[in-house]
């Protein structure tokens, strides 16, 4: 039996391993899916939320006074969107914006895209959603 626990620890850590790899991969992918959308999402097919074809509708990542950036989005995914910016703080539906604010906005709204994002790709997509939402947070303590 002594014999036997060497190998189960030399499996378990190789488990683990190749779980932490996997895991950067992921987040690699979530990182490259956000500066794709922060990029204007260009040549998207479909929602870039969950991907169906359905009818889109343009999402205003920022609310439609603080940034230019729109993404295609199916009606469900920008009723949720829309949900959630109603949460946050109310200066996000004021014209005129300094750009500080205006930039700490959008980082909420990719956030906001990333968590909506992980109920369909995975638990990546909650971390970088986690880590914008934090840079969100700095950003915005900041224009107070």
């Amino acid at each position: 039996m002594s014999e036997a626990l060497p190998d189960l620890t030399a499996n378990l850590a190789r488990g683990v391993e190749t779980t932490r790899q996997r895991q950067a991969v992921e987040l690699g992918i979530a990182s490259a899916w956000v500066q794709w959308v922060r990029a204007g999402a260009p040549g998207a097919s479909g929602c870039v939320v969950c991907g169906t074809m359905a009818a889109m509708q343009w999402h205003h990542a920022a609310g439609k006074f603080n940034s230019d950036l729109q993404v295609p989005v199916c009606e469900i995914c920008h009723n949720r969107l829309s949900e959630r910016q109603n949460g946050w703080d109310p200066r996000w539906q004021l014209e005129g914006n300094l750009p500080a604010l205006r930039e700490s906005l959008l980082l909420r709204g990719l956030s906001d895209l990333c968590e909506e994002r992980a109920r369909f790709r995975g638990s990546a997509y909650h971390e970088v959603g986690k880590r914008l939402r934090a840079n969100y947070a700095a950003a915005a303590r900041a224009t107070i």
